[in-house]
């Protein structure tokens, strides 16, 4: 999920976050901690980004933890908004509960047509 490190960076500096997500229509998983995906050859990308609110520099830890939840939430609709855009039929869901990988191991991959492994 989203780290507190970027909650307490906006929190001492006052600057707020840039939110972006990503979604291209073919790509790689690499099955890392956050999904990040590697975009094929010639793919379309789409970008969505917004700016998300910034943290006041006075909050309790438990506050921290709220904007820390509300920054993850703002980053994972972008992604879907921008997975909508790419035309994918069921965003986020390529990966889920699989960390970028196939059941049997194999790199998951993702087309037009949705995901698929390759051996």
């Amino acid at each position: 999920g989203f780290k507190d490190g970027t909650v307490g960076i906006s929190r001492l500096t006052g600057i707020p976050v840039l939110g972006v997500g990503l979604a291209a229509d073919r790509f790689r998983a690499l099955g890392t901690w956050d999904r990040m995906i590697l975009p094929g050859p010639f793919s379309r990308v789409v970008v969505a980004a917004e700016r998300l609110e910034g943290v006041p520099p006075d909050l309790s830890r438990e506050e921290m933890e709220r904007h820390r939840a509300r920054y993850e939430r703002g980053l994972m609709e972008l992604t879907r908004e921008a997975e909508r855009a790419i035309g994918m039929k069921d965003p986020l869901s390529w990966d889920a509960d699989s960390g970028g990988r196939a059941a049997d191991g194999g790199d998951r991959t993702v087309g037009p047509r949705g995901p698929s492994v390759e051996e």
